[in-house]
């Protein structure tokens, strides 16, 4: 039969603070990158509808991208 781990409340709060230390300074490190793909994200779902539109009417690719821009 296995054995339950029991864990105690006050190491359960600090792997959570720890944990929550670490991936705060993984992000700020690793920000430069974060946030172009982040707004590129944002930007896509922004323009779906506009992009939906055009398809619709049989606009050609390239003139949809350069229409974003």
């Amino acid at each position: 039969m296995a054995k339950k781990i029991l864990s105690d409340p006050t190491e359960k709060f600090f792997v959570t603070v720890i944990g929550l230390v670490v991936i705060a300074a993984v992000l700020k490190e690793l920000s430069h990158i974060f946030i172009p793909f982040v707004m590129a994200y944002f930007l896509f779902f922004f323009f779906a509808p506009f992009n939906a539109y055009l398809e619709k009417y049989r606009f050609p690719f390239y003139i949809i991208v350069f229409s974003i821009f």
